[in-house]
């Protein structure tokens, strides 16, 4: 099992999410409070793709000390969606 430095070895790190989502059929973006294990005390957006009804995580992550920040990498035509009471508590909300 790799360990969470490993882990975050592998991410590519983006500033911005447009030219990123318009590859995919079903792009969805998370975004993470700052209690993550990999990047605490910083906010974490990662992009998802949707395959046969499943959402897989990809490389692609922008962090940030500040939430508006992480929210103005998201492109203006996806909408936001609070976290549900069953997601992670790490999960501040994602976009679709």
């Amino acid at each position: 099992m790799k360990t969470i430095e490993e882990l975050k070895q592998e991410n590519i790190f983006v500033q911005d999410f447009t030219d990123y989502v318009s590859r995919f059929r079903c792009p969805v973006i998370t975004i993470y409070n700052q209690e993550t294990l990999d990047y605490k005390g910083m906010y974490v957006a990662r992009l998802f793709v949707c395959k046969e009804g499943k959402t897989y995580p990809i490389k692609l992550v922008c962090i940030n000390d500040d939430l508006e920040a992480i929210k103005e990498t998201i492109p203006v035509h996806m909408h936001f969606f609070i976290r549900s009471e069953n997601d992670d508590k790490c999960i501040i909300g994602t976009y679709i």
